[in-house]
């Protein structure tokens, strides 16, 4: 299946249902809508992820690119907090194939999609690992491509301890694993992840919003 033409085929996000559609909203609408209708016109489409959207209803899809090509893409359910993946290329993690990239720049890595497609307006190497658990293909393809990586995993304890897990097992003299942390609340909490700020957005406050956006250019200096 051409994945480019299917992902071109579906249809806009009609409605601001939460901050997925909001981002995409804002920064020229590069996710899409798909509901049963659309999976019922395909059948190349793999079946678990037709009965996921099935099961689900409304769902948001954002593209894996590899330059201007769909290679995959990352599901959201609308009503539920569920996602799932797609991809006919599992060598090249989500968000690395936007942007060209030197060896010496350093890979940003956060957990969701979504937090990778908003630091890249901010940071052109942004990739999400879907998770904490950071795959073999995933961790081989940034050895390969860096000497240095920001892991921007969510500030939680799983985002520490999978942190501190990779520093364990992988940094040393010629891999360097630093971290990244979204910035302190106005409340004086650290945000749990970078989304949280896109929160701000779909809420209308803009504020809020325009006051972490500059925080997290100032963050971005030190890359």
């Amino acid at each position: 299946m051409d994945l480019t033409s299917y992902f071109n085929s579906l249809p806009k996000i009609d409605l601001l249902y939460n901050k997925y559609a909001t981002f995409s909203h804002f920064n020229g609408n590069p996710y899409k809508l798909i509901t049963g209708y659309e999976v019922f016109k395909n059948s190349e489409l793999d079946p678990f992820m037709r009965q996921f959207v099935i099961d689900q209803g409304k769902c948001i899809v954002m593209p894996n690119m590899l330059n201007s090509e769909v290679i995959g893409f990352v599901v959201r359910s609308i009503s539920q907090k569920q996602f799932r993946n797609y991809t006919k290329c599992n060598y090249i993690p989500y968000g690395a194939g936007v942007n060209k990239k030197q060896f010496y720049q350093p890979w940003i890595i956060v957990e969701s999609a979504l937090d990778s497609d908003f630091l890249r307006t901010f940071y052109p190497f942004v990739i999400a690992t879907n998770g904490v658990s950071v795959s073999a293909n995933c961790l081989n393809f940034i050895k390969g491509t860096c000497s240095t990586c920001y892991c921007a995993f969510d500030n939680d304890d799983a985002g520490e301890n999978a942190f501190h897990n990779l520093c364990y097992k992988h940094s040393g003299k010629d891999f360097h694993i630093k971290r990244l942390k979204p910035p302190i609340s106005l409340d004086g909490k650290p945000l749990k992840d970078f989304g949280e700020i896109l929160d701000c957005l779909h809420n209308g406050n803009i504020e809020d919003y325009d006051y972490y956006v500059s925080l997290i250019k100032c963050l971005m200096l030190n890359v």
